[in-house]
């Protein structure tokens, strides 16, 4: 990688950490206080309100937010370039309306079945909430406004933050205070985003994209939705089938083992965010296939590294975080990480799918992995409870990268190191069984540490020559 790609990486990465971080690790230290003040059914009805809403997000709303962001970098410095946050705002109106009067409908018809109004309206509040949210944050991302996205992501931390002590410590509103902070946070960032950029100015002022370029976007975006889904079915269905052959309580302490693999997703956040728009800016340059081949291998040592280094730190991690009836949630803690791994890796790859337009080969990959993934739920959770869920999800995750892996030389000509990233797996899969195997497994488990590190030690030397040379440079 040149010297100035290697810089504004670099600098992009150190943003979306500040911006990725903050509600990350708010997630994740928000959960001492989840598990003394809820109770497991409690948080698992929150979860699966939470689960749905992500169900319904990429349907209605087109996946439309993808488009944006990818059209506004291509519309950039023309009249046209504030019309796919035009279009995608239109879109977020006539879903809302259409899913305000679904929700009305099954208060009336499900009424009978005690059916809680009030879980109908968060989730028509939540899905306008996020659906505006994601078109804001691709907005600024298109238009390369990292230091506002990390201000806002600083105000939805705060906010949230500070609902939930007040809402479910001071005034004990227990589920409902877990619901209405979740709104909170995400809503006065709204507020914020609106009022820096202008919005409804910059929405009046802006001419409606024409027929062609509506059908552009659609077309990018529409794909997407059915990779949205199966997105949804590897990281959020298990919910759903746990509370269908498990109960909800199971799916409570299921919902709490995801917090610890929040670290790693934290980490994913920030790289890919910044890997997307390099990607994105790259793509049609002459040496790209060189430059995504490198970008994978650091990417992929440096989330096989890290989730090693939090399966060893499993036990301890738990015993800080996780309360009473929640802590055995540490035995599956593990196996997330590993599904998240390959999410991350698997979602490297949909970049460089997404910059070349191939959308229909990502819902290809994404939906073999759902239904191998739904299958696996309907025969495991049954009789292995959460070590069928988590397991199913990590195969899921694999099967998607695998797909996305072999399919990727039919459109460009990166070359990914196969055998390297799944011999990487199988270590960590290999610290998890020693996790549960042996009551002590320090040594064990630094030594498959340490067996990452030498594996992977072409890319440490490779970073570490990197690092030298931006320093030389000043860049550093």
């Amino acid at each position: 990688m040149s010297s100035s790609r290697s810089k504004n990486l670099i600098k992009d990465v150190a943003l979306f950490a500040i911006a990725s971080f903050a509600p990350k690790l708010l997630s994740f230290f928000l959960v001492p206080l989840y598990t003394a003040c809820l109770s497991t059914e409690m948080y698992g009805i929150s979860d699966l309100l939470v689960t749905l809403t992500s169900l319904i997000l990429p349907i209605m709303m087109l996946d439309i937010s993808d488009a944006v962001m990818l059209y506004t970098i291509e519309f950039q410095n023309t009249e046209k370039e504030n019309q796919p946050l035009r279009f995608g705002t239109t879109i977020l109106i006539n879903s809302t309306v259409i899913l305000g009067v679904v929700s009305s409908l099954l208060f009336f018809l499900l009424k009978g079945f005690s059916v809680k109004g009030s879980y109908l309206l968060y989730v028509l509040l939540n899905y306008f909430i996020l659906a505006l949210y994601n078109n804001l944050l691709a907005y600024l991302r298109g238009k390369d406004k990292v230091n506002i996205i990390v201000i806002s992501s600083i105000i939805n931390s705060i906010v949230t933050l500070s609902s939930n002590i007040i809402l479910i410590v001071y005034l004990k509103l227990g589920l409902n205070g877990l619901l209405i902070s979740s709104i909170l946070g995400t809503l006065v960032t709204n507020v914020y985003i609106i009022v820096k950029i202008n919005f409804f100015s910059l929405i009046k002022e802006t001419k409606n994209p024409n027929d062609i370029d509506k059908k552009k976007m659609l077309s990018y975006s529409i794909p997407l939705i059915f990779t949205g889904l199966a997105w949804w079915v590897n990281s959020s269905s298990d919910r759903l089938f746990i509370t269908m052959f498990a109960n909800i309580g199971i799916n409570g302490i299921y919902a709490v083992a995801n917090k610890i693999p929040t670290i790693l997703s934290a980490c994913h956040t920030i790289i890919y965010q910044a890997m997307q728009l390099s990607v994105f800016k790259e793509i049609h340059s002459e040496d790209k296939d060189e430059y995504l081949t490198r970008l994978y291998n650091i990417y992929s040592f440096g989330m096989f590294t890290v989730c090693s280094a939090l399966i060893m730190m499993d036990k301890a991690l738990a015993r800080f975080l996780f309360k009473g009836e929640f802590y055995i949630a540490w035995k599956y803690s593990p196996a997330l990480l590993i599904s998240i791994v390959f999410f991350s890796i698997a979602g490297y790859l949909t970049t460089i799918y997404a910059a070349e337009k191939e959308t229909k080969l990502i819902a290809k990959a994404t939906v073999i992995g759902a239904i191998i993934n739904s299958i696996l739920n309907i025969f495991l959770i049954p009789k292995f409870e959460l070590y069928g869920a988590v397991i199913a999800t990590v195969i899921g995750y694999f099967v998607i990268w695998l797909v996305m892996a072999v399919n990727c030389k039919k459109i460009t000509q990166v070359k990914l190191p196969l055998y390297r990233s799944v011999f990487c797996g199988l270590i960590l899969l290999l610290q998890w069984i020693l996790l549960l195997v042996f009551e002590k497994s320090y040594i064990l488990q630094i030594f498959l540490f340490i067996a990452q590190l030498i594996i992977n030690f072409e890319i440490i030397k490779y970073l570490i020559q990197m690092l030298q040379k931006l320093k030389f440079n000043n860049y550093l």
